[in-house]
């Protein structure tokens, strides 16, 4: 039979050794076995303790209480994160389940039932990146006369094939972004057209009718 599962602890500070030293051993050791009963769902008499014994168990209560409180606070905070995430697929969390750590186990569970579920299925979680798969020399040469670019696209896939498509040391995820970058590289600038130089005339020198020196060109 499982065990059941409950806050299995209270807090005791300093501030009530004071009226715990105030009464006798007796009623001090009656006192706290009421909380121990009290604590395990009993109800606790007045009548049944001794007034010196009612107040060491009076001094405890309120942290037993508490400990109840925060129990159940953390099932609860519990089973909204589990609708939060899981929402309607949310896998039922018991009433007895524990405050710390109650759903690490439901969600293992959940993930290797959701994994089970994909692979069957063969679906893509909503959030994975698609693979990333090497463009063709088509499809660079169709993206390079798209932007009139100089990338070589042979060239441009050589390159990267090269480096096992990384860029540095981070697998490249995004190849038109690479390809954009490279058309500020030296290697595949456009080189730049020269206007031929004009030509060149030749000319002698001579003498014109008032006796200076003239150059004549042919």
């Amino acid at each position: 039979m499982a065990k059941e599962k409950r806050a299995t602890w209270w807090k005791m500070f300093y501030h009530q050794r004071a009226a715990i030293e105030s009464v006798n051993n007796e009623d001090a050791g009656a006192g706290l076995k009421a909380a121990f009963r009290y604590f395990d769902g009993e109800d606790i008499s007045p009548d049944s303790l001794t007034a010196q014994a009612f107040t060491v168990f009076c001094v405890i209560r309120p942290y037993i209480d508490e400990s109840f409180q925060d129990y159940n606070s953390c099932i609860e905070n519990g089973k909204r994160g589990a609708k939060n995430r899981w929402g309607s697929n949310s896998l039922p969390i018991d009433t007895h389940s524990p405050p710390i750590g109650c759903l690490r186990e439901v969600e293992a569970e959940a993930d290797t039932l959701s994994s089970k579920d994909d692979r069957e299925s063969g679906a893509d979680k909503p959030h994975r990146r698609p693979r990333f798969v090497p463009p063709t020399v088509e499809q660079v040469a169709e993206y390079v006369r798209s932007r009139d670019s100089s990338v070589d696209p042979q060239g441009f896939i050589d390159f990267y094939e090269a480096k096992g498509w990384l860029i540095g040391k981070t697998p490249m995820k995004d190849w038109k972004a690479a390809c954009r970058n490279a058309e500020s590289w030296e290697r595949w600038k456009k080189p730049t057209q020269q206007q031929p130089p004009p030509p060149r005339r030749t000319g002698h020198l001579g003498i014109d009718e008032n006796g200076e020196e003239v150059v004549r060109f042919d």
